[in-house]
Formats: structure tokens, sequence, C-alpha cells
């Protein structure tokens, strides 16, 4: 099986283990997030490309192309190498919920280093997971997104957040991981949900929770103002699929 489609697989895995019985959990903090706003629910395309909906109000088409490359040199049976993991994916939005029509144009990639000693390999990333989007209504640019994988600390057990800004019109938001789910005490490397703040005051305003794979959270605050970007930063979040931050 190619590696490209790990990371899925992974966040599919853990999505079937959220929705369990035995441990149902949503993203650390969500519930605090959801009770100040509204919430909807977006159903997501299980595998590369098919349908969005959520109820009448957002209905659209989701389409994902996930590559990656590596290579290495194997000297006494010691490999030194590297991979590199990029992709885009679209959507089309159509309905009350985003005022009419819109659409999202993103990309991503991340490259890693990796040195491997008989079967024993130690992967660190190299250039840390960049997606850019752009944002379109009737073929014009109308907002941005740009999400960055922070450098890792070194520390163990310490997942790398990933932070970012969302521009529509004349609002801005900033975004973040969250890795914890809720109750947890050790963190995932893979999010499990972002949160959204107000790029002016910092005040969290929405959320989107991962934790189950076709069927994404949201969390959208009540103000006209802010609602629209911070819908439009979750429906992006929501159907990225992250390639982590190296293939181990």
């Amino acid at each position: 099986m190619p590696m490209r489609y790990l990371p899925a697989i992974v966040v599919a895995l853990v999505s079937i283990m959220a929705a369990s019985p035995a441990c149902a959990q949503r993203m650390a903090g969500f519930a605090d997030i959801a009770a100040k706003g509204n919430v909807l629910e977006l159903r997501v395309p299980l595998w590369m490309n098919g349908t969005m909906r959520a109820g009448p109000a957002l209905t659209g088409r989701v389409r994902r192309k996930s590559l990656g490359a590596s290579e290495a040199l194997t000297l006494f049976g010691i490999s030194i190498g590297g991979a590199e993991r990029f992709g885009r994916f679209t959507f089309e939005a159509e309905g009350p919920a985003v005022d009419g029509k819109l659409s999202g144009d993103c990309i991503y990639d991340r490259t890693e280093r990796r040195l491997g000693i008989g079967s024993f390999t130690i992967s660190e990333p190299r250039r840390p997971l960049l997606l850019r989007c752009r944002f379109l209504r009737a073929g014009q640019v109308v907002g941005t997104l740009r999400l960055e994988a922070e450098a890792g600390t070194g520390a163990i057990a310490q997942p790398a957040h990933r932070i970012g800004r969302v521009k529509l019109g004349d609002k801005t938001v900033t975004i973040r991981s969250e890795h914890y789910l809720q109750g947890a005490r050790v963190p995932t490397e893979l999010p499990v949900g972002y949160r959204v703040a107000d790029a002016d005051t910092d005040e969290v305003i929405g959320a989107v929770d991962l934790t189950d794979f076709s069927r994404r959270v949201i969390a959208l605050p009540t103000s006209n103002s802010a609602r629209p970007v911070s819908l439009v930063a979750s429906i992006a979040l929501a159907v990225f699929w992250d390639p982590g931050d190296t293939d181990d």
C-alpha cells in the first residue's frame, strides 16, 4: 500500500475508535466553544472525491489528490534519504450557509529526512507542512488561508501544532490545531480539531472537530461579521487530509 495514504488511514482508524461507545470523544474544549454559538454538522467524502452536505444549509463537492516521492542512498547497511508528501484538494459549496456559491482551491507540501540502519528508521521534518488555499466567488479570489506546522521542539510526545490565518473579505481569523481529546492526558500526533479565534482580540469564536472521519462538527460564532470566515476556514480544514509530519 502506498505510504502517501497512511495518514488518512490512521485518521480513519482513530475516527472509528473515537466514534465507538467505549471512547466517544470530541476534541478538548469543543463543547464549551459550541455552547456559545451554533453547531453545523458537515458530512464529507470518506475517500478521495465525493459530495459534502450540511442539511439544507450547504451542499457541495470535494476533490482530493495526494502524491508523494522518496529517495535514499544505501551504503554498508545505512540508508540516508528523504521523502516528500504533497497534494491538492478543491471544494465547491452552495447554499444559504455560504451566501450563494463559494469554492476553495488548496495545495499542501512537506518534506522529511530519513536515516535507516537495518530495520531501524529515524525520520524528522525537513520542510514542515504548509497548506495554502484560495477562496473564490464567480472566479474572483475573495479570501485566503495559510496554515503551517510549527518546528518540532524535540520533546517526547509533543505534537507539532498547526497554526495559521484565514482572511475572507475584510475579516481575519487565526486557526490553531488541537491535539487532545476531551479528558485525555496524552496528545495525538495529528490534529483532532482546530480552534478559530478573532485575529484582533484572540478570543476563540469557533472550532471544527475532526474526530469523525466522514462527519465533521463545526461550531460557529453568532456574529454575522465573523461567521462567514469561520465557516470557510472550517470547511477547508474539514476536508483537508493532513499527511502528518513524517511517514513514521
